[in-house]
């Protein structure tokens, strides 16, 4: 019965994040951003807001070209077999989001990789660095993209940005 309970908690947090406004934008250069969630990303996006509102922040809002942006980073990674905020090229987050035509007043950026999603959420908490990300005041919009490694791992890409 345990699992009903989990599958219950992913289909709310499935709901509420598609009560949430999406902001999609057609990134310059780059395939148009994706319309939907995967219930992983759902799941990690309830996760981070729920971090926020423990610490009485407000939500922050899906921007699906963000998604995008994480979803294409995480596959890299697996694809190319690295872990780092900087690509082996030398691209940082900040080299990603103008690709992918992305204006920012402040941004941050956390990488995770562990058995789930809701693992990497307790993990990037647990670190004063990511958890800073998650709890800063100066963002309004992230998008979280989930891929699985060859192994079972979960890597979690979150982007952050306040306009």
């Amino acid at each position: 019965m345990k699992w009903v309970g989990k599958l219950l908690a992913i289909c709310i947090a499935a709901m509420i994040v598609a009560a949430w406004p999406l902001t999609v934008r057609a990134a310059g250069g780059e395939a148009a951003a994706p319309q939907a969630l995967s219930v992983d990303e759902a799941r990690a996006v309830a996760l981070v807001n729920a971090d926020r509102a423990a610490h009485k922040l407000p939500p922050l809002r899906v921007n699906m070209t963000l998604v995008a942006l994480a979803r294409d980073y995480a596959q890299d990674m697996i694809d190319r077999d690295y872990f780092s905020h900087e690509s082996p090229e030398g691209e940082t987050f900040t080299d990603r989001l103008a690709r992918y035509g992305v204006t920012f007043r402040a941004a941050g950026e956390n990488l995770g990789m562990n058995t789930s999603v809701d693992a990497a959420e307790r993990m990037l908490m647990n670190s004063p660095g990511h958890r800073a990300n998650i709890l800063s005041a100066q963002y309004t919009e992230m998008g979280i993209g989930v891929r699985n490694g060859p192994a079972g791992e979960v890597y979690v890409v979150q982007e952050f940005i306040g306009r």
